[in-house]
């Protein structure tokens, strides 16, 4: 985050708080990455020393040198560590923490209270955007975790809540195919487990909460004695990811499935290849 904003990029900042305040009205998920230092603040929490580190390790590092100073260390040893501190902070520490042993604590302190001060525009502007859309004063009522998971949802995709949102057409839980299914998925790493949501959602965010899904989770068999419904094993399954459906051939066995299933998370087309035509005439080359 370039935190010297200009007021347009202010007002930018204030839009993308309205936006993220319309996806936690709605229920949608946003899959951004954002530092505890963005929610701490929302929940009226104060910035610490880790949610730094989490987006400055470098300024981190150099605090925990500077206060595992000892008595009597050449100062002048230490004046890279001092100068990097002020270049990050921009000079805000007062000559009042000029670093020493003795004001080592108040110097760190200092430090980080003028690197917290750099994001108080750009927090300001975020949350004055969501202010638009949310009651902002209700969110000390939730930790920030609970705020990062109301807008961003998780990167960790927990297989026993999809369970209980499961909803099966022409199959049932208990079919052996379907038990393959969920050992398969279980059984994937969690880098996996995200392709396979994009695959059959369109997107690598889910809700933390039954109550979070607007829709069940549905799987179905292919249809007909032909194709898929009579040679599962050669088939592949497919997606439809508007429905969040997932069409599951009926395979022999686990690793049939997860066979299937990998080839199809890795080599499927994202919704964003929708409209490529591949191959079509007049079409080549684009």
């Amino acid at each position: 985050v370039d935190v010297g904003l200009a007021p347009e990029r202010l007002r930018q900042l204030q839009f993308v708080g309205v936006v993220s305040g319309m996806a936690i009205r709605h229920g949608i998920k946003l899959a951004v990455s954002l530092p505890s230092l963005v929610f701490r603040p929302l929940a009226a929490l104060p910035v610490r020393r880790l949610d730094v580190a989490h987006i400055d390790v470098g300024l981190s590092r150099a605090l925990q040198d500077v206060e595992s100073m000892r008595h009597g260390t050449d100062l002048a040893v230490m004046d890279p560590i001092f100068e990097a501190v002020l270049e990050v902070t921009q000079h805000a520490v007062t000559a009042a923490t000029a670093p020493s042993y003795e004001t080592r604590h108040a110097f760190v302190q200092a430090a980080l209270d003028a690197y917290v001060r750099r994001y108080e525009a750009p927090t300001s502007a975020f949350l004055d955007g969501i202010n638009g859309v949310l009651p902002t004063e209700l969110f000390p009522l939730f930790t920030p975790l609970e705020l990062e998971q109301l807008l961003c949802g998780t990167e960790v995709v927990d297989v026993e809540l999809l369970k209980k949102v499961a909803d099966y057409d022409f199959c049932s839980a208990t079919d052996p195919h379907i038990q393959y299914f969920w050992e398969a998925l279980t059984d994937m790493s969690p880098e996996q487990r995200l392709k396979f949501i994009n695959f059959t959602a369109a997107r690598s965010r889910l809700p933390t909460s039954v109550d979070g899904f607007d829709m069940p989770f549905k799987i179905d068999a292919p249809s007909g004695a032909t194709g898929a419904g009579k040679e599962p094993d050669k088939h592949l399954p497919k997606s439809q990811t508007c429905f969040f459906k997932l069409t599951l051939p009926k395979y022999s066995s686990k690793e049939v499935c997860m066979e299937k299933l990998l080839y199809a998370i890795n080599n499927a087309p994202t919704m964003d290849a929708d409209v490529v035509l591949h191959g079509g005439e007049g079409f080549e080359g684009l």
